[in-house]
């Protein structure tokens, strides 16, 4: 009987771990969910680079935005319904892949509206250690990273982001004030291979 029970156990185990998305690469389309207010990401990989395909909610309406990375720690090209804005940065990205090693990583970068470029300024990400990560019942070993644009005529973008690199994806990021105090933070609910409509 006890044998059985702990059969039981590790089944359900083995169920609920197997329900978990182990990659990026693997899964080939990751869908994030927050239930309230209702924010969702499909995450999948494109010739441009890793692609978020975001619906939120503002002012009752339900906005699509889509969103290209070079790294998961990096945007390079937005579009929504006001158009499509561009990120160039002057210093390759591969180093991020080894961002515990580097620790700071900082690049000049252009950002261009169209072939027109409407501000330049600088980008660096930081690294500030590891941790678990929960999302729903799927757990996550993420780096603590630190996000900071700085562009001329613009207020600075700092986010202090929990990136898994099993799954290639950022689970949790926080934005920050000028002092480095948390203003608002997008985190998920859920976690599942596979689009949503």
């Amino acid at each position: 009987m006890k044998r059985a029970v702990t059969l039981i156990f590790m089944l359900a185990a083995g169920t609920m771990s197997s329900a978990c998305p182990v990659s990026l690469e693997q899964s080939g389309t990751i869908t994030l969910t927050r239930t309230d207010p209702y924010f969702s990401v499909v995450m999948e990989n494109s010739r441009q680079g890793l692609k978020e395909s975001r619906v939120m909610e503002r002012d009752g309406q339900r906005e699509r935005v889509t969103t290209y990375y070079g790294h998961p720690l990096i945007t390079t090209k937005r579009t929504d319904a006001k158009g499509t804005l561009n990120l160039v940065y002057a210093k390759p990205l591969d180093d991020l892949y080894r961002l515990p090693e580097v620790r700071v990583w900082k690049s000049d970068v252009a950002l261009k509206v169209g072939s027109r470029t409407a501000s330049r300024g600088t980008m660096t990400v930081l690294y500030l250690g590891e941790q678990v990560e929960e999302v729903g019942d799927c757990e996550y070993d993420v780096w603590m990273a630190q996000t900071k644009l700085e562009l001329e005529g613009a207020s600075t973008n700092a986010f202090n982001m929990r990136f898994s690199p099993e799954l290639g994806l950022v689970l949790r990021a926080t934005r920050l004030d000028e002092k480095n105090y948390p203003v608002s933070y997008v985190g998920y609910d859920e976690i599942i291979e596979g689009g949503v409509e």
